[in-house]
């Protein structure tokens, strides 16, 4: 029996995964540097808020007002991203406006709020090429 070789067959997956790898940041804790996220609902499902922001000031800003060693900034790229929530019900909040109370974190509600991946990569890509069209 012979053995034969296949080309692999090719992925169709949205958009995100196609996407230019754009840098983001995120606030994780523990040793095990775990995804810091809030559970919440959303439409009658759980669902986790995960933070994310797309420069580093935004992120070490927040940890430097947190004052809490578990807490660390992660760089991780928009297609890493989309691996590492696969398999969960995620929304992002993108720069979210933080007030620190009490060691707490708190969140004001704003436009960059609940956003699924594919438009946080949407958003993302819009806002990238409005940077370079300013470059030029």
């Amino acid at each position: 029996m012979a053995l034969v070789h296949r080309e692999p067959r090719k992925k169709y997956n949205s958009n995100v995964e196609s996407a230019p790898d754009i840098a983001l940041y995120l606030v994780t804790t523990g040793p095990a540097k775990n995804i810091w996220a809030m559970s919440t609902m959303s439409k009658r499902e759980l669902v986790e808020l995960v933070p994310v922001f797309d420069t580093e000031a935004y992120v070490v800003d927040l940890l430097e007002n947190l004052k809490d060693k578990s807490y660390q900034a992660a760089l991780v790229s928009l297609t890493k991203l989309s691996s590492l929530v696969k398999e969960r019900n995620v929304l992002f909040i993108l720069n979210p406006n933080i007030k620190i109370q009490d060691g707490q974190i708190c969140f004001k509600e704003g436009p960059n709020w609940n956003l699924p991946l594919d438009r946080l990569s949407i958003l993302l890509s819009v806002d990238r090429d409005r940077c370079e069209k300013n470059k030029v």
